[in-house]
Order: structure tokens, then C-alpha cells, then sequence
């Protein structure tokens, strides 16, 4: 059997090799050419994963499912670059990102491009294979729903940054959105491909929506505590830019008066100066919040876990298993 790590990166090439040529030799070449730029550069593949192995675990084919893996990868991609231009970042998988070398207009033209270059690729797939045509309108709507969710994420996002008192509540609606509706359309994909049943859909979809969350909170560890270079973005620019991560907001629940004056000295002050947003780090450490947030990515990979159950044995499932375990324990 595979390890995780060897299907990982199986899964990553096959998706680059099928996402080739979609995405060259067009015209303007700058346009496409930025558009590439961030699918090329790689990232974990961990959604197209996800879809394939739920796929097989339940008697599909992988043929069927690369397709629609492919394209939630360019939802992905679509929705990084814009993140990108909206948090001003200048780094995105260790290359600098879109609207860093190409500009702000030609950024969001190639995030446009990306988001409908997905529906193209899935829906063409679907015309040449009946067994995914039949399942063409759940999985658009798969898509749709996780894009719309994605979008009010973001602008839930925004908002709890101005939130002077973000709750935790707040915080989960918001990553349920922003970055578990993605993981939670690739597992529920993968089981419309495989023909299963609305019951084994929905498994999965839960599935993915509580493996999602855990994603994101270690996440935001990871933000402020990884190497940069490994991580492949800025470290610290949560506090840079302002978010309201489970670890913020635990450490000015938490923390005693001189740690939060610490971190609200620095969070989101664009004239804080280096050494304000060390001690901030610090501040949000020493309120016990690194541990805090990781018990509790933990207890969500826990019953994301369980929920596997629900799956037959099987070299898939014990894959995706081992992913759940590389969720809380990878450095980028």
C-alpha cells in the first residue's frame, strides 16, 4: 500500500498532468500565464486526495473522479489569489503571489479565469463519460454551494476583524465557510462520482466539513508559529493583518491585561514595528492558546474519525485516516 506522503504526491501529478494543457498555449499568454501561476506552483493536492480516495473507498473509479478533483483545485486556486489581493501578501507557496508580479487588474482577471476554467473542465469531462454526466447537476451544485459559502466567508472574515469582541462561535461559522465548504464539497464529490447512496453523500460531506475545520486551526498555529520558508508564506501576518484566529481570540479572552494590550498593540497596526509583533507572538503563546486551539483541532480530527467508520475497510480508508493525523502534525 501507499503511504500518505506517496499518494500525495501521485495524486499531485496527476492533477498537474491533466491541468497542463487546460491551462497553456492560449491567448494573451500573460493573462494565462498568471492565471498558471499558483496551480503550478504545487500546494498539498490534500482536496483532489480527499475526493479520489472517498471515491475508491466506496467502489469508484478514479478516472471519474479527476476531473471534478481538478476543478476543485482551480476553486481553490481561484479563491487563494483574491484572498491574496484582499490581505495585500506577498508570498503564496514559497513564489510571490499573482497580484505581486503580474498587478491587481491582471490578479483578479486570471482568479475570474481560474473559477470558470473549473466549470469547463468538469462539464467537458462529463460529456465523455455518462457515469459523471448523471451526477453533473449535484456535483455543480456541490461546487456552487461551496463557492458561495466560500465568498461569505471571506466577508465574515473581514467583519471579525473589525469585531472589537469576536466570539469562538463567530470564528467557527466563519472557517465552516471559508475553508471547511471546500473540503466538505471534495469528500461529498467523491461519493455522488461513486454512485453511493444520498445517506453515504452525506457521510461524507460531514466528513470533510469537520476534517476542514481542524485544517484551518492548525492553520492558524501554523501561521504563527512555522518557519517561513517550509510554511511558504509569511509567518505572523495574521497578527499583521488583523485576524481574529481561534488563538487571538482565546488569548484576549484569556490573557492578563499587559498580554492583551501586547497583542491589540500589534494586531492590525500597519505601523507596528517588528519587534511589537515578536511580542505579541509571545503574548499569545505565553495565554496558553497554542495549546488550547491545538486540543481542539485534535478533538475535531477525532470525530472526523469516527465518521470514516462509515466507510468499508479498505487501503483507501486507512489513507484518509492517516491524512486526519497529518492534519495536526504538519509543519506547513
Amino acid at each position: 500500500m501507499n503511504t500518505l506522503q506517496q499518494e500525495l504526491e501521485r495524486i499531485a501529478r496527476l492533477v498537474d498532468i491533466y491541468l497542463q494543457p487546460h491551462m497553456t498555449k492560449r491567448e494573451p499568454a500573460r493573462l494565462w500565464e498568471a492565471a498558471y501561476h499558483l496551480p503550478k506552483a504545487g500546494g498539498k493536492r490534500l482536496r483532489p486526495f480527499l475526493m479520489i480516495n472517498v471515491c475508491k473507498a466506496l467502489g469508484g473509479n478514479e478516472e471519474d473522479a479527476l476531473p471534478p478533483a481538478v476543478a476543485i483545485e482551480l476553486i481553490q486556486a481561484f479563491s487563494l489569489v483574491h484572498d491574496d489581493i484582499i490581505d495585500r501578501d506577498d508570498l503564496r507557496r514559497g513564489v510571490p503571489t499573482v497580484h505581486k508580479k503580474w498587478g491587481i487588474p491582471t490578479a483578479i482577471v486570471a482568479g475570474d479565469l481560474l473559477h470558470i476554467k473549473a466549470y469547463d473542465i468538469v462539464t467537458k469531462a462529463a460529456m465523455k463519460n455518462e457515469k459523471v454526466m448523471l451526477v453533473l447537476p449535484d456535483i455543480l451544485n456541490e461546487i456552487n454551494e461551496a463557492t458561495i459559502e466560500i465568498c461569505e466567508g471571506q466577508e465574515l472574515d473581514e467583519e471579525l476583524e473589525k469585531n472589537p469582541q469576536p466570539t469562538e462561535e463567530e470564528y467557527f461559522d466563519m472557517i465552516s465557510r471559508k475553508t471547511a465548504a471546500l473540503f466538505k464539497a471534495s469528500t461529498a464529490i467523491g461519493a455522488l462520482v461513486a454512485g453511493s447512496s444520498p445517506e453515504a453523500v452525506e457521510s461524507m460531506r460531514s466528513f470533510g466539513h469537520i476534517l476542514g475545520v481542524s485544517f484551518q486551526i492548525i492553520d492558524d498555529i501554523l501561521g504563527l508559529t512555522a518557519d517561513e520558508k517550509e510554511l511558504g508564506k509569511p509567518v505572523g501576518s495574521d497578527i499583521r493583518e488583523g485576524k481574529r484566529t481561534l488563538l487571538t481570540i482565546h488569548a484576549l479572552t484569556s490573557g492578563s491585561p499587559d498580554e492583551k494590550r501586547t497583542i491589540l498593540k500589534a494586531l492590525g497596526n500597519a505601523k507596528a514595528s517588528p519587534r511589537d509583533f515578536s511580542k505579541a507572538v509571545r503574548a499569545v503563546v505565553s495565554t496558553g492558546a497554542l495549546d488550547y486551539s491545538t486540543k481542539k483541532a485534535r478533538a475535531y480530527v477525532e470525530e472526523a474519525r469516527k465518521a470514516l467508520l462509515s466507510l468499508p475497510e479498505s487501503d483507501e480508508r486507512n489513507l484518509l485516516d492517516e491524512a486526519l493525523t497529518f492534519i495536526v502534525k504538519r509543519s506547513y
